[in-house]
Order: C-alpha cells, then structure tokens, then sequence
C-alpha cells in the first residue's frame, strides 16, 4: 500500500472484513498508519497492490498453517500460553476459540500507559506470559480482573519487566513529567529546578 500523498509504502495483510465506512479502502494498524505517515489526518488516498491472495492458495491444510507461522501470520498459542500448537487443534471458527484472561489483562496495562505499542511480534503474548508467570489471577480468578490491574501497572513499570518489548524507562517517565511541568504555567522558575521539582498547588491564587 502506497500513500498517493507522499510516497510511503508499507506492506499489510487484510485479516478481516473492514472496513464498514463509506469511502475507505482499508482501515489500518497503528503501525502501518504511522509508516505511511498519516496519522494525523486520519485517512489519505492509497495505492494498493495485491503481494499475495491466501484465498485463493493451492496449499493444504497443514501447508497453509505452516506458511502463516513462517510469515508470522498467525501465532498458534492457546488459552494456557502453550505453543506453537498444531493447526489440528484450531476450532471450525471464532466461536470456538478460547479466552485468554492473561491476555486481556496485557491489553488493559497498556491501555493504562504502563508499557508501549510496538512493531514487535505478538508482544502481548509475551506481556500476558510475563503475568502470568507472577500468578496474578490465580486468587481471584476471571472475576477479579480489574482488582489486579494496578499490581499489574506497577510490575510493567518494574525492574522485572525492562527486557519485555514496549517497556517504558525510568528515565523516559521522568523526562516526560519535567517535560509536562515546564509547560505548566503555575510553575514559577523557582520550582521548575532540580530533578525533585514538583508543581505547586495551582489551586492558590
């Protein structure tokens, strides 16, 4: 796919029926959006040329699977966090398919902010791993998924976790709220020095 606007491609896979907006071709990730340098306006006219159509592939059952792990298409993991496991096991359709709670939760730290989207393969499987290697869920089960939320934040931003993809450093963090009290208008020059600066009570006038 092409951005008729400036030139940028990026190669994407189509996985679902979208998109359901009149005048759109495709709706993008995140990550291709940013690569073809559109984000900010949201939408942009396209070039799209056709690399490969699985629909109407040759290959066996078992071929086609073994192509979509190679390209790294699909990533055939169950609901326990083991695999690969054989297509053989793959239900008839989504249905079928089995929840993960571990994952949900990696879906919902980083919506908190606790770690960072990126281009890394199936990087929630690995976050949703991590947790589930500190048994977060085991005493509270599905039902107290949003009580863990918070322990959860904290052990994304932890030591623990700074070798996981999208991990946030400490010195990031920092930067960023020295970066967002500088813009304050509250803050006098004063308070503004010093690592251990903090805002003032901006409700005093």
């Amino acid at each position: 796919m092409t951005n008729e606007n400036n030139g940028r491609s990026v190669q994407v896979r189509v996985n679902d029926r979208g998109p359901y907006a009149k005048g759109r071709v495709l709706d993008l990730s995140e990550a291709a959006a940013d690569n073809l340098d559109m984000k900010k306006s949201g939408t942009a006219p396209v070039k799209v040329e056709v690399v490969e159509d699985f629909s109407v592939s040759k290959l066996s059952y078992r071929d086609f699977w073994k192509k979509m792990v190679k390209l790294n298409y699909a990533h055939l993991m169950d609901q326990f966090g083991n695999g690969p496991q054989d297509a053989l096991y793959l239900p008839d359709d989504i249905r079928g398919m089995a929840d993960d709670p571990y994952r949900t939760l990696a879906w919902i730290v980083r919506k908190e902010g606790a770690y960072e989207k990126t281009n890394a393969k199936f990087s929630e499987f690995i976050w949703a791993d991590f947790f589930r290697k500190n048994k977060l869920l085991v005493k509270c089960g599905r039902k107290g998924l949003k009580d863990v939320v918070g322990k959860a934040v904290l052990l994304a931003k932890s030591n623990e976790a700074r070798n996981l993809p999208g991990f946030i450093l400490k010195k990031k963090i920092e930067a960023e709220v020295h970066a967002t009290m500088a813009r304050t208008a509250y803050i006098t020059k004063a308070e503004k020095k010093g690592p251990l600066a903090t805002a003032p009570d901006i409700t005093k006038k």
